[in-house]
C-alpha cells in the first residue's frame, strides 16, 4: 500500500481593479493614501506539516483559474477593500516552489496594517467580510465557518473549461506599512507577502487491477494463501460523501474543521436531525463517475486524464475519528457469482440483473427468494431467514480518504485536507462487498424531515457486514485493494483489499 503526494500548481489567470474605503459607519469613499504598497501572494507546494501525512509521491503542475483577487487591509479604524484584475497583477507559476501572484502597486495610507487575502472569493464570504467596519469585525467574519458546496453561486470549487476554480485564502499578515514610498519602490519597502491554500481537496478514484473479459474477479485467500475464485464485478462507478457542509475561511492551526467535535456514540447518535445529517454533505452519493482504469501504478502523470470531485476539509482530533464522521468513497458494482457459489439450479434459473440471494447458512447464491428463505432459515433469536438480498445485484465497498497506516484493521485516523488530492486505487478484490452503503443518517422520528438526505443505495438489515456509525475506523473484513492518492497541491494514494 503506497500513498502519494502531488503538489499542484496552477497557471494563475487574472483580473479588472475596484477599490473602495470603509469608514467606521460603513459608508465607501475614494481611498487616500501617502505610500504605495504591493501586495505578494503564494500558493505553495506544501505549507503545514501535517499536509504530507500519510503517503506522498511527488510534485504535479496543475491548473488553477483565478477569476478575482480580493485584498482586504484593516488600521486606523477602517477597512479597505482592494480587487484586483490582470493588468495589475504578475503571476509566476513555478512548479518547483508554488505559483506567486504579485499586485501592482496601489496608494494606501501609512501605518500598521492587517493585511487579508482571497482568491475566487464567493459571494457569500464577500458579503460577509465586505460588511466589517473594523478590524475586530474583519478578523470575526475571516475566521468564522461558510457553507462549502450547499449555496449555488458560493461553491468554494468547481471546473471551468478544464481549470480550478478554488477559492483560496490564508492566515492574515500584520505589517507596518512606511510611508512616503513610491510605487516604483513599493515591491522592495512595502511589499506584503502573504501565502494562500486552497479552500478544498481533491478525490479520484482508479483500478489497477485488470479485468478478465470485461469484469474483476474477486478471488478469496484459502488457509494456505490458495486463492479461490468467489465472484467478479463489473461496472464500477464511485462517488463521496460524509465531507464537511461548511469549511473555515482562515485554516485553524490545528486544521480542525467546523464538527471536529462531533462524534457519533450510537446509531441513533448518528441518525436524527441533530446527527450526522446536521454537519455532514451526501448530496453527491447518486453522482456516480466511472473508476478509471490504470495499467501501472498511480503516478502524477495521471492526475491530468482522471477525473475527480471536491470535497471540503473535514478533520477530527487524533483520537475522535469514527465511521459515522469521517469522509469516505463509496463504489458500486454489478456481481456475478462464480458458479462454485451457486445453490444447485438457481444459476440457470437467474436472469441477467435480478436481484441475487445470499444465503448466510450454505454460503450460496439463489436466483429466488423463496429458495433462498427455505434453505437459510431463521435460528437463535433471529426471526427472519438468515439471507442477505443484493438488489438488481449491485454490491459496494467504501475507502476512506487518507489513512493512517497500510494496514486496514489498524487504520485510527483518516483526516482530508484543504490543499490535498486524494486519489483511491483498487488494486484487488478479495471479498464480496455489501449490500448498500451503511453511512447515510435518517431521521426515524421525523421521516418527512427535509434535510434527511437520500440515500439510492439502502442496504440490507440481514447483511452481517454492515459497519455501524459509531465504531472506530479499522476494519476485521476488507473487501477489495486500494491505493490512495493526495496533492498541495498535495497528493495520496494508498492501496487496501476489499
Amino acid at each position: 500500500m503506497k500513498l502519494n503526494k502531488l503538489f499542484l500548481v496552477g497557471a494563475l489567470l487574472a483580473f479588472g481593479l475596484t477599490s473602495c474605503n470603509k469608514d467606521d459607519n460603513g459608508a465607501q469613499v475614494n481611498p487616500e493614501g501617502d505610500t504605495y504598497v504591493s501586495v505578494s501572494m503564494s500558493v505553495p507546494q506544501q505549507n503545514r506539516a501535517g499536509d504530507g501525512d500519510y503517503n506522498s509521491i511527488g510534485t504535479y503542475a496543475g491548473v488553477d483559474k483565478i477569476n478575482d483577487m480580493t485584498i482586504y487591509l484593516a488600521g486606523d479604524g477602517k477597512v479597505e477593500v482592494r480587487k484586483l484584475a490582470v493588468a495589475d497583477l504578475t503571476v509566476d507559476a513555478t512548479p518547483a516552489t508554488g505559483a506567486t501572484v504579485t499586485t501592482a502597486p496601489f496608494q494606501v495610507k501609512s501605518g500598521v496594517k492587517t493585511v487579508y487575502a482571497v482568491i475566487n472569493i464567493t459571494p457569500a464570504v464577500e458579503t460577509a467580510l465586505n460588511a466589517a467596519t473594523n478590524a475586530a469585525d474583519l478578523k470575526t467574519a475571516y475566521e468564522a465557518a461558510y457553507v462549502a458546496f450547499g449555496e449555488a453561486g458560493s461553491e468554494i470549487a468547481k471546473l471551468e473549461s478544464g481549470k480550478d476554480v478554488m477559492l483560496m485564502s490564508g492566515d492574515p499578515v500584520e505589517q507596518t506599512i512606511l510611508p512616503n514610498v513610491s510605487a516604483a519602490n513599493a515591491p522592495t519597502q512595502n511589499k506584503v507577502a502573504i501565502s494562500v491554500k486552497r479552500a478544498a481537496a481533491r478525490v479520484s478514484m482508479t483500478i489497477t487491477q485488470q479485468p478478465v473479459n470485461g469484469a474483476y474477479e474477486i478471488k478469496a485467500l484459502r488457509p494456505g494463501g490458495t486463492e479461490v475464485l468467489i465472484a467478479t464485478v463489473s461496472d464500477l462507478n464511485w462517488s463521496v460523501a460524509q465531507y464537511e457542509k461548511k469549511y473555515y475561511l482562515q485554516q485553524k492551526t490545528d486544521a480542525l474543521s467546523p464538527a471536529a467535535g462531533y462524534i457519533p456514540t450510537s446509531v441513533n447518535d448518528y441518525n436524527g436531525a441533530a446527527g450526522a445529517m446536521a454537519h455532514y454533505d451526501y448530496s453527491q452519493l447518486a453522482n456516480r463517475t466511472p473508476v478509471h482504469q490504470l495499467n501501472a501504478p498511480y503516478a502524477a502523470t495521471d492526475v491530468p486524464n482522471v477525473a475527480y470531485k471536491y470535497v471540503s476539509e473535514t478533520t477530527h482530533a487524533d483520537t475522535d475519528y469514527r465511521k459515522g464522521n469521517t469522509a469516505y468513497i463509496l463504489v458500486k458494482g454489478k456481481l456475478t457469482p462464480a458458479p462454485a457459489m451457486w445453490a444447485a439450479g438457481e444459476q440457470a434459473a437467474y436472469q441477467a440483473g435480478g436481484d441475487l440471494f445470499l444465503g448466510l447458512v450454505t454460503g450460496k447464491f439463489y436466483a429466488s427468494e423463496a429458495n433462498a428463505n427455505a434453505a437459510n432459515p431463521a435460528s437463535g433469536t433471529a426471526t427472519t431467514p438468515r439471507v442477505v438480498t443484493y438488489k438488481a445485484a449491485a454490491v459496494y465497498y467504501y475507502a476512506w480518504l487518507n489513512p493512517n497506516t497500510l494496514d486496514p484493521t489498524t487504520w485510527t485516523i483518516s483526516p482530508a485536507r484543504r490543499n490535498n488530492i486524494y486519489n483511491v486505487n483498487i488494486s484487488k478484490f478479495r471479498n464480496i462487498g455489501l449490500s448498500g452503503n451503511p453511512f447515510v443518517p435518517t431521521d426515524p422520528q421525523n421521516p418527512n424531515n427535509p434535510d434527511t438526505p437520500n440515500n439510492p443505495d439502502t442496504p440490507d438489515p440481514e447483511d452481517p457486514d454492515t459497519p455501524n456509525p459509531e465504531e472506530p475506523l479499522p476494519v476485521q473484513k476488507t473487501y477489495m485493494v486500494v491505493e490512495v492518492t493526495v496533492t498541495p497541491w498535495t497528493l495520496h494514494t494508498y492501496d487496501i483489499e476489499f
